[in-house]
């Protein structure tokens, strides 16, 4: 009568420890609680069939096609730079998947520790008819554990899935891949089970049949135990930084109320600086609309003064002509000298009345000479004062530019500080003990630096100052 083996197919699908496969834990790891089932005497004894990193097999298997996908994309934030890392985060694809496959129990391993070093042949035999058999789930580690208390199988693969119309044509999904192939993971485990039949056949005995249960590893309930106390350390751990948060929640809040308070006194400054750099180029614009309307009014009046001239220059040439001619104009006799000399003999009358006509000529003249000249000077300073005044326009519009600008940069550090605070709300809300809150909140409402600029804004337009 042949005896009977159990056997055992199990799969993980995200869960794996490449280190705890390959037994190259850290010394210190090595008596934890999640490595005393190991006998570490016997780990030497332990079969690598296949152990190669897991994005070397990503490499091979999909940069073609990403490359290809990538030469499609017109904008460069559209390509994938690194597909591991895309589907480490992509909870529709499977970034990798386990198999545990165990011949035997441990009783049976203690009654016939000869049979221990026949499941490891057949644990051999089972891979390379997988490989054979499913070329599209590519393993990237496979190693035999005989340092436990039975040898069995863990297989690290990762599938490699076509047929995609859009996007990346090919992936790792096994849902893509058992549709391929026509199989839900029920068939593809009964094809394993099968397989495994076949050779627990081949050592002279057939498969015991158990409960479900039976197919799980010994250590089953140990492993349980240990994600349990995983998942506690880091409900704590968790527990502990929501604290740390909390307490730098309450700093940052005091430093922002701070902040606020000093950004809304530089607001206050600027602005006050602002509006009366303002009233000043305002003056300015209006004094130098005054310059520019009695520039007209001492242009035409030096329009005005040079036809003067231009006429009292005629009349004076009519003098000087006169003054030559007045002789023969006003002479009434005409005499000889001794010689015979001819010339003219003028009234003493007349003579008086053309020289008192001359006079009043020239002073006439000199007159409007000097008033000429003062309006010149006049106008000359008028100039000088205009160009003063310009530069001091410029010079202020200058400080104007600047001041708006310092305003920009302290609106924006404000923004940034209200954002700041408006995440210290978001955050302390849900952290912070709602009485605690309420109160904290009510003393960062007072600082309102937007408020306050408004306040500063309508008390300078209530004094009547310009903007």
């Amino acid at each position: 009568m042949s005896f009977s083996i159990t056997t055992s197919f199990r799969t993980s699908a995200k869960s794996t420890s490449i280190s705890h496969n390959n037994r190259t834990v850290n010394d210190p790891l090595k008596n934890d609680k999640y490595h005393k089932h190991i006998d570490w005497d016997k780990t030497d004894q332990n079969i690598i069939l296949v152990q190669r990193p897991i994005r070397e097999i990503y490499d091979e298997n999909f940069s073609d096609a990403v490359q290809k996908y990538n030469a499609k994309q017109k904008r460069a934030n559209r390509q994938v730079k690194n597909y591991f890392e895309k589907v480490k985060k992509d909870k529709t694809l499977d970034l990798q998947r386990e198999f545990i496959v165990q011949f035997g129990d441990k009783e049976l391993c203690e009654e016939f520790p000869d049979a221990r070093q026949g499941f490891a042949i057949q644990l051999e035999k089972y891979v390379e008819w997988f490989e054979q058999n499913f070329p599209d789930l590519k393993i990237y580690n496979a190693v035999i554990h005989m340092d436990e208390a039975t040898p069995h199988l863990h297989m690290n693969v990762v599938p490699v899935a076509t047929g995609y119309k859009q996007g990346i044509t090919k992936r790792p999904s096994f849902s893509k891949w058992f549709k391929n192939n026509g199989l839900d993971f029920k068939q593809f485990r009964a094809l394993q089970v099968e397989k495994m039949d076949e050779l627990v056949q081949e050592m002279g005995a057939v498969r015991k049949v158990v409960g479900t249960h039976k197919y799980e590893k010994p250590s089953q309930y140990r492993e349980t135990m240990q994600k349990a106390d995983k998942v506690l350390s880091v409900a704590k751990e968790n527990a502990e930084n929501i604290e740390r948060e909390i307490e730098l929640l309450a700093i940052n809040k005091e430093n922002l109320v701070a902040e606020l308070k000093v950004l809304t006194d530089e607001v206050k400054e600027t602005y006050d600086n602002a509006l009366n750099l303002r009233s000043k180029v305002s003056e300015l614009k209006s004094e130098v609309n005054t310059l520019k309307d009695t520039k007209r009014g001492l242009k035409k009046e030096l329009e005005t003064l040079r036809a003067d001239k231009n006429n009292l220059l005629k009349i004076m040439q009519r003098g000087r002509e006169f003054v030559e001619k007045w002789q023969v104009n006003f002479s009434a006799k005409e005499r000889k000298t001794i010689t015979g000399k001819k010339y003219y003999e003028v009234s003493q009358e007349v003579y008086e009345k053309a020289r008192d006509g001359f006079s009043y000529q020239e002073n006439k003249r000199d007159s409007l000479l000097a008033e000429v000249s003062n309006l010149s000077e006049e106008l000359a300073k008028e100039r000088r004062y205009r160009a003063n005044l310009n530069k001091d326009k410029d010079h202020l519009e200058l400080r104007v530019n600047q001041l708006k600008k310092q305003n920009i940069g302290l609106i924006q550090r404000l923004h940034l500080a209200t954002d700041k605070l408006a995440f210290w709300r978001q955050n302390s809300k849900n952290e912070m003990p709602k009485k605690d809150f309420k109160s904290k909140s009510q003393i960062v409402n007072r600082y309102n630096p937007f408020k306050n600029t408004e306040k500063v804004k309508d008390n300078h337009i209530s004094k009547g100052r310009s903007r």
